[in-house]
């Protein structure tokens, strides 16, 4: 009986392991696209390779692995690997004596031990196969790929160089197969735990440098890699590539489930949480569920008020690094997203496609009550208090209170008597911008309202609203 066997009673099958059933340990998804460094091959294909279990996404069976289970997954598919190549080379091999004249194909067929120990040794390490030497003494290494042969095996060497992704260096540990001695020395780092890297900023380690420069980036808000078609800029080249895709109108990526595609795999693995229900990672003091255990360490820091980025202009602090880099822009003056329809830039994207809105006339934010569109979901929020009666902004002067904090601040210059917008016709001065803007319509004689009905042009909405009630 299988020592991780459990009973299954009360058993929440998003924790526990679909190969040996246990709870314990840290689980993968057996959903993510690519696993092995430097092999294109999910889980799934590698569970169906070795066990030819199928794995359906939407057959509600646990859907991840524990790290050991991982671990041996790896190991055996890599030693089914290790034999298909194997095999595959030893045809090529005999295939090639065979189609030598000088050879005696009987002889060289058998590859007996003595054969192994007269000639030069034949070798699947690190996938350098050697051929024997033939009768006319004439040393030939033939290429494992494409069977060529060379004199020489410094010249095998350097042949096999252009073939893409050679794998000729294996890890002891899970046999897993790389390209590179680097790349090896890096892999093996995993299996002993060793992450000499070290975050400056918040002690975090890697086995990788180059991990630890694409970790900085977190910090200091770097994004050196920018989009040639708009001004969004990302902290990783794979990053821009899968927004190009979006650019390109790229969707590779679909839903198993009802069918939506996606340009980047992120995108599609945030769209299966709504089929699934995915928000395994609760906050520990409000319960609130977040998606990933990175969204819970940021959501982490409402709750505890750290804010590690400082503006070093004016020492604001921010929690997250984004948003000292969209702040020190209102020091600096830089607006880099630019409205393509009237060239007003602004300091970040999201107010860049507030105001696009203003362009198309799109209000995606629709009031449940009388089906008013709004343009963003704070403007419904407040359109909102209308119907619920809510004013939680109170004047600290007379206990008026209003539904919205511009209400308010317009209301308080009533106080003071402030009004700070003048007409230049005829000096008067308003309370509110919008306010002195519809009385310059007195002056300049614009009447951008017209009735429908009549053709008739009015300065005011109520004005034409009074005069529709006429018909």
């Amino acid at each position: 009986m299988n020592k991780n066997s459990i009973l299954f009673e009360n058993v929440d099958f998003n924790k526990i392991c679909r190969t040996c059933l246990s709870s314990a340990g840290e689980m993968i998804s057996v959903l993510n696209k690519n696993f092995i460094d430097d092999r294109n091959v999910t889980i799934i294909e590698m569970i169906v390779t070795c066990t030819s279990i199928q794995i359906i996404e939407d057959d509600e069976l646990p859907k991840q692995l524990c790290s050991e289970c991982i671990f041996y997954l790896t190991k055996a598919y890599s030693f089914q690997e290790l034999c298909r190549n194997s095999d595959n080379t030893l045809k090529k091999y005999l295939a090639n004596i065979k189609d030598r004249k000088s050879c005696n194909t009987n002889r060289d067929a058998e590859l007996t031990e003595n054969d192994l120990d007269c000639k030069k040794a034949f070798t699947n390490k690190g996938n350098e196969n050697i051929n024997f030497e033939n009768d006319t003494n004439e040393c030939v290494f033939a290429c494992d790929f494409c069977t060529k042969c060379f004199t020489t095996l410094l010249d095998l060497k350097i042949h096999k160089r252009t073939h893409p992704k050679e794998m000729q260096h294996i890890c002891k540990i899970c046999k897993q197969q790389f390209s590179s001695s680097s790349s090896l020395c890096r892999h093996v780092k995993i299996h002993k735990g060793i992450k000499p890297h070290l975050c400056s900023e918040c002690g975090k380690g890697f086995t990788r440098s180059d991990d630890l420069t694409q970790h900085m980036r977190t910090h200091t808000g770097e994004k050196p890699y920018t989009c040639s078609q708009c001004p969004k800029s990302f902290t990783q080249s794979s990053q821009l590539q899968e927004h190009l895709r979006a650019h390109a109108g790229e969707r590779s990526f679909v839903c198993s489930v009802c069918g939506k595609s996606f340009s980047r795999y992120n995108s599609l693995s945030g769209h299966m949480k709504i089929h699934n229900g995915g928000k395994s990672h609760p906050c520990s003091v409000c319960g609130k569920g977040l998606s990933s255990t990175g969204a819970l360490t940021l959501h982490m820091k409402t709750h505890t008020g750290q804010k590690d980025h400082i503006c070093t202009l004016c020492g604001k602090a921010f929690a997250y690094a984004g948003h000292l880099v969209i702040h020190t822009r209102i020091h600096t003056g830089e607006r880099p997203y630019v409205c393509k329809e009237c060239g007003k830039g602004f300091p970040d994207a999201s107010r860049l496609r507030v105001h696009a809105r203003s362009h198309s006339g799109e209000k995606p934010y629709v009031c449940s009550q009388c089906g008013r569109g709004c343009v963003t979901s704070s403007e419904l929020k407040k359109h909102y208090r209308i119907h619920t009666g809510e004013k939680p902004y109170n004047c600290n002067v007379c206990l008026k209170a209003f539904p919205r904090s511009e209400d308010l601040k317009v209301h308080l210059k009533t106080h003071t008597n402030n009004r700070d917008h003048i007409c230049n016709y005829c000096n008067k001065g308003f309370y509110q911008a919008s306010t002195l803007k519809v009385h310059l319509r007195i002056h300049t004689g614009e009447k951008p309202y017209k009735c429908s009905i009549c053709n008739k042009s009015f300065s005011q909405t109520g004005t034409l609203t009074a005069h529709l009630k006429t018909h």
